[in-house]
């Protein structure tokens, strides 16, 4: 056992110079095809395609962005050439959602899929990174692209991302938490249909300033199970079916306007759902509010676990917390809109 964990951090070490040589040489001479820029959570991602590589079609998912003030990222999408340079480890061995944890005490951190070569690879002191998307990227990944990506960046700016999603009004928003199938979705759609925006429906990155928290979108998808209810602004975005979750992804980036804003919102507080919680929203104890929100949103993520669960409790902490169950579509959105 020892010879073999040995032989893979040797491995681990080679992919990692790799790597190195690989971004020293795309951030220098590569050519590019296209360059893109996004609105990433806090930032602005600036994508760099090589030539050859294949094109994401980012704009489905992503905000287009043009402000210059925020901190940019690099982004290098790699070509098929590219990645065949790399040594990858023979025997990978990959922890959940794909993590290679030896990564990080190297300066990196990384997740690679062993069959496709979907690699996504974060230079921790540079933050720069680099992608290669496999064969293809499945509408449930694409709808939430560059997600643990998303997550690392946060956390090295003193931030975090929540297993949410989250409505505004005005320059407040309204974080919504909860296990998969509880609802997030559903009530969101209610209540953009009834006059609100949103900042998404399962992603939201926090930040903090002054113990202010501010909630900012990243994607403008939703993802719908065969039985959930559609309000009729979806009509207007494109949508492609996942075979592999059973659900319909719609794409709506760039297309509702004010509907989804990528500027920061003021959290008023967290709304938790529970299949089995109350028909009305009440007050949620901070201790019950923790020990549910937590250890969702670090099961959702690979690397940085300490300090996800750390600032998670934090903001269950310092933000006001209610709790609710299956809430009749009728009466949801007047509920919701007395917490503002």
């Amino acid at each position: 056992m020892h010879l073999k964990v040995g032989l893979f951090q040797v491995q681990v070490k080679k992919l990692i110079k790799g790597l190195s040589d690989c971004i020293n040489h795309v951030d220098r001479s590569e050519p590019r095809v296209s360059m893109e820029r996004y609105a990433f959570g806090s930032r602005t991602l600036d994508v760099r395609y090589q030539i050859n590589a294949n094109n994401l079609y980012l704009a489905e998912t992503l905000t287009k962005e043009f402000r210059v003030e925020q901190e940019s990222i690099k982004l290098f999408v790699l070509n098929s050439e590219s990645i065949e340079k790399l040594p990858f480890p023979a025997s990978i061995q990959p922890g959940a959602y794909d993590a290679i944890g030896e990564s990080e005490k190297y300066g990196w951190v990384i997740t690679l899929e062993p069959v496709t070569k979907t690699l996504l690879a974060l230079e921790i002191k540079t933050l720069r990174v680099l992608f290669f998307p496999g064969n293809k990227i499945e509408p449930r990944n694409r709808a939430e692209v560059f997600r643990p990506l998303l997550h690392w960046l946060s956390i090295l700016k003193g931030g975090l991302v929540l297993h949410a999603g989250a409505i505004t009004h005005g320059d407040k928003a309204l974080l919504i938490a909860g296990p998969g199938n509880s609802g997030k979705t559903t009530l969101t759609q209610l209540c953009l249909a009834s006059g609100f925006s949103f900042l998404g429906d399962n992603v939201i990155e926090v930040q903090s300033s002054n113990d202010t928290y501010f909630a900012y979108g990243v994607y403008c998808t939703f993802k719908l199970r065969p039985d959930a209810i559609k309000v009729d602004i979806l009509d207007t975005f494109p949508y492609e079916k996942d075979h592999q979750s059973g659900k319909k992804v719609y794409f709506g980036a760039n297309r509702l306007g004010n509907g989804f804003d990528v500027n920061p919102k003021k959290i008023i507080g967290i709304l938790r759902l529970d299949r089995e919680g109350p028909i009305k929203i009440i007050i949620d104890a901070k201790s019950q509010a923790a020990f549910n929100i937590t250890p969702n949103t670090i099961g959702q993520f690979p690397f940085f676990e300490e300090e996800t669960m750390k600032r998670t409790y934090t903001l269950v902490k310092m933000v006001p917390t209610y709790w609710a169950g299956l809430l009749n579509p009728q009466e949801a959105y007047s509920m919701v809109k007395e917490l503002f």
